[in-house]
């Protein structure tokens, strides 16, 4: 048997040797579909389909290659528009969370809760109570900070964009003040 190429099948890999053998039983399949009249109208793309040519590493590394951007130290990476800026967290001492994990209100909840560092529940008390599907309860989220100050969200009116702001705008006020305390 030889390949479509004129080259014994001995002299080419194993891989591309099955590829031979299913290229020539596709070939006697559509000619026995095209010979056949009550299967030859279900089958018109597949008789213009070619099977596709065997490619050497060098072209398949050369097609799968990826420009990459030139990288510039001294810039810092910025976030992707669908990854939000990391929150500050070190600041935070307790934070509660009360929601349908069902509803749209919620994923603001889910996402706070996800910037949340791993190691946080060694730092900062972490409550979270899911209400049932069908719960007439509104959905919530409270944070309470190390120098007392307590932020409650409406997660029905705000989104987390908007929640990590504040958050964050409070947290860079303690850091601030911590500063200028130890400095």
């Amino acid at each position: 048997m030889v390949c479509g190429r004129g080259v014994p099948p001995l002299a080419i890999p194993e891989t591309a040797n099955n590829f031979c053998r299913a290229s020539e039983s596709a070939k006697s399949l559509l000619h026995t579909i095209h010979h056949n009249p009550h299967l030859s109208h279900a089958t018109s793309s597949l008789r213009a389909s070619h099977p596709p040519p065997i490619l050497s590493t060098a072209a398949i590394a050369k097609r799968t290659r990826r420009q990459t951007p030139p990288q510039h130290s001294s810039t810092a990476p910025q976030p992707t528009p669908s990854q939000p800026a990391a929150m500050i967290t070190s600041y935070i001492a307790s934070a509660t969370a009360r929601f349908n994990p069902f509803a749209a209100s919620a994923k603001a909840a889910r996402t706070f809760l996800a910037q949340l560092p791993p190691d946080a529940r060694a730092s900062m008390a972490i409550k979270t109570t899911l209400l049932p599907r069908r719960s007439a309860e509104p959905p919530l989220l409270s944070v309470v900070f190390k120098d007392g100050a307590a932020m409650s969200f409406d997660l029905e009116a705000q989104r987390f964009p908007q929640i990590q702001e504040l958050v964050d705008r409070h947290s860079r006020a303690l850091g601030r003040k911590e500063a200028l305390g130890s400095g």
